[in-house]
């Protein structure tokens, strides 16, 4: 008989900890003499980055035989060492809370839970069905308007302030190729709109039109002040975002709404949402025993930009698409909502639903594959979870 290490339950935290299985007759075989059969390897997530402290080392004695006799002398002696407890960042109740929250998505999903201050995954959920790999730390994903905070930092570097006016039409056309404004944009807003209101009610095409404003190295560098394209953290397996400085013309006028080429994860949403937040670059961490790895980027937040930042994210709970969080107990809640056009396996035009949202000291990212507008899907989920929380 021997022990196994197991998740509390099947569906928790899947893609943080990994697993522990017997080692298959291939792994002895490509181990080059490493692995034995009845040896304990790893797959994947924490599990795999700590193998050897979990599963310990067996102990060897190397002995003297007579070649005649049965006598038998030690001649070294290395004890067994057993293995030790791995402690996580992983919070249990938000964990269970967070899984809960997105139970009944029928498409894939991940709420992921982050702690701004320390930079610690509190939770990691998945949704419960469609899921053939964490989304929530590997998914590669168009993360829509919720990429307007970095393109609403990269405006305020080039002399753009919250009362500056843009221009937020309906359409606009960026060599040749049009862009519109969602479909649920109340048509009012159209017209000429403070940056404080462009990013409270999302508007594309004010953010579009700006694309000679800000270049792509420099919002590339805004996402990289914000978290995105960072390694990630030991123990985790994730993906923390691209946006390629080098894009031009159409892709990087898409770029400025969180589309075109810019790919991210619900966990690197959450560093974005988390630095803001904090006021300086968050580093996630998921080994409780590791000190945190300050991020260290070109261009760091100032204490400025900061307030403007989470002065227009609120503006975005009080006046805009996440009006309905505006009630939510307890300290102010900052966010932004974020829908990304994709096309399905049956070639219809479907919607990726985000939402990110901080209070406190806590930063929450919600994605679901399939849904509707940012705050018609992810949004009560967001809202369950910090309401819980």
């Amino acid at each position: 008989e021997q022990p196994r290490p197991l998740a509390v339950e099947r569906d928790y935290a899947p893609g943080v900890l990994g697993s522990l299985r017997e080692a298959s007759g291939e792994d002895v075989e490509n181990s080059d003499g490493e692995i034995e059969a009845g040896d304990l390897v790893a797959s994947g997530g924490v599990v795999a980055a700590e193998h050897d402290a979990l599963v310990g080392t067996e102990g060897v004695e190397v002995l003297a035989v007579h070649g005649e006799s049965d006598e038998k002398r030690s001649l070294h002696t290395v004890d067994p060492v057993d293995g030790t407890a791995v402690t996580t960042t992983l919070d249990g109740d938000l964990q269970q809370l967070a899984t809960a929250a997105i139970a009944d998505e029928d498409s894939p999903s991940a709420v992921i839970a982050l702690q701004p201050s320390s930079g610690d995954v509190l939770a990691a959920a998945l949704g419960p069905t469609g899921q053939s790999y964490p989304v929530g730390l590997v998914g590669q994903y168009s993360p829509g308007s919720t990429f307007k905070a970095v393109t609403a930092l990269a405006l305020l570097r080039e002399g753009v302030t919250p009362d500056t006016e843009l221009e937020c039409p309906e359409t606009a056309t960026i060599d040749g190729a049009s862009f519109k404004n969602a479909d649920s944009m109340d048509p009012s807003l159209f017209g000429t709109l403070p940056l404080r209101s462009v990013i409270a009610h999302s508007c594309n095409t004010a953010l579009l039109l700006e694309h000679d404003t800000v270049d792509q190295p420099a919002l590339a560098d805004a996402a990289t002040t914000l978290g995105i394209g960072q390694e990630a953290p030991t123990g985790l397996e994730a993906f923390m975002g691209s946006v390629d400085p080098e894009d031009t013309g159409t892709e990087h006028a898409a770029a400025m709404m969180g589309q075109g080429r810019v790919l991210t994860s619900p966990l690197s949403m959450a560093v974005v949402l988390a630095s803001i937040q904090n006021g300086e670059t968050v580093a996630p961490r998921i080994l409780a025993d590791r000190e945190a790895t300050a991020a260290e980027v070109p261009t760091p937040l100032t204490e400025e930009e900061t307030s403007q930042m989470q002065e227009m994210l609120r503006g975005v709970v009080t006046d805009g698409s996440l009006d309905d969080l505006a009630d939510v107990p307890g300290e102010p809640v900052i966010g932004k909502t974020g829908t990304a056009e994709w096309t399905n396996e049956e070639g219809e035009l479907s919607l990726h639903s985000w939402v990110i949202v901080a209070q406190g000291d806590l930063v929450v990212a919600v994605f679901v594959e399939d849904g509707s507008y940012g705050s018609v899907t992810a949004g009560p989920i967001a809202r369950e979870v910090l309401e819980r929380a």
